[in-house]
Formats: C-alpha cells, structure tokens, sequence
C-alpha cells in the first residue's frame, strides 16, 4: 500500500510540474511571465513549509501524510470550479469565441485580445501544417533550447536540493549543535519562502542567467562551508561546537536562499519561454524524468 501511494504521488506530482509551468507559460503576457512562473516554485517552498510545521507536531507520518492530503483536496476542488482552460488548447480544439473570452478574462475586459489571439491563431495553424515528431529534434531551433532546459533541470536537481530538504532535521540533528532542529528547520524553510518571494521581483529585473550564476556559486560555497562544519567536527568536536557551531544553520540558510532565488523558480520559468509551443509538453515530460 505505502509502495503504491508513493507511485501515485510521484506520478500525479509529475503531472502537476509538467502542466503548471506550461499553462502559466501560455496564459501569462510576456511582460509578467517571469514574476508569474516563480509562483510555482513559491507554492513548492509553502508546501514544503506546510510540511515542516505540521511534522513538527505529528508524531505518525500516517497523520502527516492525512493533514497534508487536505490542501491537495481544496486544490483540485477549485482547480476544477475556477481555473480556465488554455487559449492555445481551445483555438486547438476550434473554439476560437471560447478562446477569445478566455483571452479577455485573463487581459482585462479593456484589452484588446484580436491581435494577440491572431498571433496564436496562426501559430497553430503554422503547428497543424507542420506536425513535429521525435525526428525533428535535430532541428537546431528545437534541439538548443531543449539542451539549455534539460540540463538547467539536472543541475537544479543535481545540485542537492531533494537531499538537503528531505533530510534537514537529521543534518541539524547530527551536527549536534545544541540548537532545537525543529526551530532550525522551520527557519530554514521560511527563508526558502522568503527567498522565492524575493525571486519573483528580481527575474525581469536582474534576468535569469545573472540569477542563476549568483544562485549556483552561493549554493557551492554554502555546501563547502557546511562540510567544512562536519570535517572540523570529526577531527574536534568540543573545538567545532566552540568556534563554528552557528555555522550550520547559516550555511543551511544561505544555501537555501541561492537556490530560491535561482536554481528553483528559473527552470521552470525558462521551461515555459524557450520551447516552441509544439514542442512544451515533451521537453516538460523530458526534464521532469
């Protein structure tokens, strides 16, 4: 049971991280399109907050995984009352007038929605003439952006995140620092909310490779610093808990911090800019596996 549980939430979660950053990619004006697509990764950082706070108190993950069922419920329930479908799957689907009112809810009833939904109009057709298959990867204007997504989302994933987050409490726990590991780790997961709010300013305005460099070389040094902690520790511990005890928590924070306002929001930010619409389901189902 807990085996097919955990295949269900892998699957579904996949789904979700393949339809979000597209959909907001498709719906959004291009002005705001960055600032829009760091809120997923904000609604990751609450989720993942959520589950720090309530797991501070549960003392059975089977009430854990209950508590953090509800949110998810509430989630599909208003998905399903509220959310409109995508303009490009409607004028896909020859709904031009439901596209059209779909494009002016999310315009404003002031905007002009004809020019821009000619654009997509034409794209599809431009799409539908043009069916794209596997062979067409080698086709540079397809193959370079899908590179450039692909391996940002391996190193966002090789960069340690899932580790460090599945296991702060241990680490705050094996450091041994005397510090309270819940408090540490609720501290650490409200900056990492903090930090994608942060992000959400700064991707139009600093860019996203700028963010990016800073994100990665912060996320280096804060996990050379922390090794440095657990090094100190097995040669010294009484000389490390003296000298270099706060060093954790801090290195923890400015890690998690870089990787907020970097390495988390821009990958699923680029996701939804630098694929061609014909081409944004595969590369989302590529960089999720």
């Amino acid at each position: 049971m807990l085996l097919c549980g955990r295949i269900l939430a892998g699957l579904y979660t996949g789904i979700t991280c393949v339809n979000i950053p597209n959909y907001i990619g498709e719906i959004s004006s291009p002005d705001i399109r960055g600032t829009l697509g760091t809120a997923f990764q904000l609604m990751v950082a609450c989720g993942v907050l959520f589950s720090y706070v309530v797991g501070d108190f549960m003392t059975s993950w089977r009430g854990l995984a209950a508590v953090c069922a509800i949110p998810v419920l509430i989630y599909s329930v208003l998905i399903f009352l509220l959310v409109k479908e995508s303009p490009n799957v409607l004028i896909a689907k020859g709904k031009l007038n439901e596209a059209m009112h779909v494009l002016q809810h999310f315009r404003g009833k002031h905007y002009d929605v004809e020019p821009e939904l000619e654009v997509l109009r034409q794209n599809q057709e431009e799409m539908s003439k043009n069916k794209t298959t596997l062979k067409d990867l080698k086709k540079s204007y397809i193959l370079k952006p899908l590179i450039i997504i692909v391996a940002i989302m391996f190193f966002q994933q090789t960069s340690g995140i899932n580790a460090v987050v599945f296991n702060l409490n241990d680490i705050f726990s094996s450091a041994g620092t005397g510090m309270d590991e819940g408090v540490n780790t609720f501290t650490v997961g409200l900056v990492q909310v903090l930090a994608t709010i942060v992000a959400t300013f700064l991707c139009d305005r600093l860019g996203r490779k700028l963010l990016l460099i800073l994100s990665s070389s912060t996320m280096c040094i804060s996990l050379v610093a922390l090794d440095v902690f657990f090094y100190e520790k097995d040669q010294d511990e009484q000389h490390a808990m003296d000298t270099l005890g706060w060093l954790p928590l801090v290195s923890l924070i400015a890690y998690m911090a870089a990787f907020s306002i970097g390495y988390g929001p821009i990958p699923w930010v680029l996701m939804g800019e630098l694929n061609t619409l014909d081409l944004m389901g595969l590369a989302a189902f590529r960089n999720i596996n």
